[in-house]
């Protein structure tokens, strides 16, 4: 184990059962991530990144190797993680405030901390929204309220517990650039200010860099760790930088990692 890693995926495979057949979806995969990290998962459709995040999560068990976390196996779900996926499912009939405040109400070790201390709960939830710009939309209902703006909602949601860990799988990918790139200086100014380890899967190498601190590219069917990228970029980071040489040297080597990846997903598709 990497004596300075928070997160370690140390020679991990899973097997699946498919059609009474023993599938092999990823393959000895290595992943360490530091406390206080933002990492990046990218690399083509199919080859594992969603499931990574679901072994970092507790969420599904190694066939072989380790997850561990913190210096912990992970054996079950584990405490301390916020998610965000593709789409928000905010609850129609929750205010904004309400969908925020969800996990407090839901989750056993949460709930008695909402009973002691339901006002600095509500400061809580009306910090986040303020901070990704939803400062008195906290009446509206998700109908009211625009996907981007659904999709700020939905990150304050995944971080009013104060995770340790957010995991982020694509959720950006449905909405529109100018969108998406607004919501890349919220997601940054939150892990900023909140210090938790974040590990995001997304399509989008821009979204990668602009984000992220090292930048891991999978591949392969059984998917695998084909490259891993430190991010050598200032922070905060700000969409004009993006032409700088610096950036685009990073954007070109990355993209050459993932063209490397392609042509195994091809092989391994025949």
């Amino acid at each position: 184990m990497n004596p300075h890693s928070f997160i370690d995926v140390r020679n991990v495979s899973v097997v699946f059962e498919q059609d009474r057949e023993q599938v092999l979806a990823v393959d000895r995969l290595d992943v360490t991530i530091e406390r206080g990290q933002f990492a990046a998962i990218v690399g083509p459709s199919g080859c594992g990144k969603s499931t990574l995040t679901r072994l970092v999560s507790g969420l599904m068990r190694p066939t072989t190797g380790q997850v561990s976390v913190d210096g912990r196996p992970v054996t079950r779900p584990i405490r301390g993680v916020g998610m965000a996926f593709q789409t928000p499912m905010l609850m129609p009939w929750r205010t904004t405030l309400r969908n925020v405040l969800l996990p407090l109400e839901v989750v056993p070790e949460h709930r008695a901390r909402l009973r002691a201390d339901r006002a600095g709960c509500l400061d809580d939830a009306t910090r986040l929204l303020a901070s990704v710009g939803l400062a008195g939309a906290e009446g509206r209902y998700p109908w009211q309220l625009s996907g981007g703006m659904q999709q700020r909602a939905n990150l304050c949601r995944a971080l009013i517990h104060h995770p340790s860990i957010l995991i982020l799988d694509e959720p950006f990918a449905a909405l529109d650039s100018f969108t998406r790139e607004g919501l890349w200086a919220a997601v940054q100014a939150l892990w900023m200010d909140e210090g938790f380890t974040a590990m995001m899967v997304t399509h989008d190498l821009r979204e990668a860099l602009y984000l992220a601190d090292v930048v891991y590219v999978m591949g392969g069917r059984p998917g695998k760790v084909i490259e891993r990228q430190m991010v050598d970029l200032p922070r905060p980071r700000v969409l004009n930088e993006e032409f700088d040489a610096a950036c685009l040297h990073q954007l070109h080597a990355l993209r050459a990692a993932v063209a490397r990846a392609q042509p195994e997903m091809m092989m391994s598709a025949q």
